[in-house]
């Protein structure tokens, strides 16, 4: 506080609103009273953020004057510099925001272009399958169908092996047709 307040600015401050006759005066003047108020007056530290100014004069009116007009300059200095620090914070989320929202602007951008590169392959609005779980299920469809194709391509083939290729003439054949045993023998020689 008594940096702020005893600075050479806010002495020549203090010296216009005390000492206006002087402040109009010669420079020397100024600058001889400014420096005699930065030993005179008096600043101490009562408490956290609590602080005492004192100053002396024989005229108890002029003591009173240097004494608000100091802390008038002390609470002006105090409060432009807390509009400073807000303007400045202010500033900084300004431009925050403005990073934030080109960054914003620039995922959006880049998920519309992953969308569209791999529309074909994500899921679809509404939690329905996309098309590459689709192709997944039919796939696994063929898979399975061919498996089966497979065996029952082995079983014929299979079954294929064990008939001959050639009958014996003469021979008595017999097959199964809906159930029932009939021999060909009877057929044959009614053709003969």
């Amino acid at each position: 506080m008594q940096r702020t307040l005893l600075s050479h600015t806010n002495l020549q401050k203090l010296v216009a609103i005390s000492y206006p006759k002087i402040a109009n005066g010669p420079e020397s003047e100024k600058e001889r009273l400014s420096q005699w108020l930065a030993t005179a007056i008096k600043i101490s530290s009562v408490g956290r953020n609590l602080f005492t100014v004192t100053f002396r004069d024989s005229d108890p009116q002029v003591a009173y004057d240097v004494v608000t007009a100091a802390l008038k300059i002390f609470i002006d200095t105090q409060t432009e510099a807390a509009h400073a620090d807000m303007e400045s914070a202010q500033r900084f989320l300004r431009e925050q925001i403005a990073i934030y929202e080109t960054q914003l602007s620039e995922a959006e951008r880049r998920r519309a272009d992953f969308r569209t590169r791999y529309f074909d392959i994500l899921p679809g609005e509404g939690h329905s399958p996309s098309r590459l779980d689709i192709a997944r299920e039919t796939l696994a469809k063929l898979k399975a169908d061919n498996a089966d194709n497979n065996l029952r391509l082995a079983t014929l083939k299979r079954q294929l092996a064990e008939i001959p290729q050639f009958l014996p003439s003469g021979a008595n054949l017999s097959f199964i047709a809906n159930g029932t045993l009939t021999s060909l023998s009877p057929a044959q020689q009614q053709l003969f």
